[in-house]
């Protein structure tokens, strides 16, 4: 499942539509005063993704044998540098809150762009699709009228 990811246009916004989300709801659960372990736990079940949300696991369950939460965060593939290297200098910084909070930030805004500029190569595309489909209308109208203006010459 993590290779939907690898796909050229819809991959990256894809992975960055479940790390926008996930982000989210943790700030949310943090900002509610839950701690970390519970909200990283309760904000699995946001992933779609099955192999995401298998790997996140992963990282949940090392963080409850104590072991180093950046480490696990590394291992998981694909995952933008970006997301990686803001959790990392939260964690040092024990910051967790804030790290979450631009990570969201940085994702919403990633996915902004990732959108508009698919949006921006789909509006040609629809243009020349609409006015195939006006042509082909076009052509169903005038092709009865130009064989009736034959008929009634001969």
């Amino acid at each position: 499942y993590l290779g939907i990811f690898k796909l050229p246009f819809i991959g990256p916004f894809l992975l960055s539509s479940e790390l926008e989300r996930f982000s989210s709801i943790i700030l949310l659960y943090l900002n509610s005063g839950i701690t970390i372990d519970l909200a990283f736990k309760d904000s699995l079940h946001s992933l779609k993704n099955p192999a995401l949300k298998k790997e996140f696991t992963k990282v949940y369950q090392d963080m409850q044998e104590g072991k180093d939460f950046i480490i696990g965060l590394k291992k998981i593939p694909r995952l933008p540098t970006m997301f990686y290297e803001l959790m990392a200098s939260g964690y040092r910084s024990g910051n967790m809150r804030g790290a979450f909070e631009k990570v969201s930030q940085f994702l919403k805004f990633d996915l902004e762009n990732k959108r508009n500029i698919l949006l921006g190569a789909l509006e040609p595309t629809i243009i020349l699709v609409m006015g195939g489909f006006i042509l082909v209308l076009v052509m169903a109208i005038i092709i009865p009228i130009l064989k009736m203006n034959t008929l009634l010459i001969n």
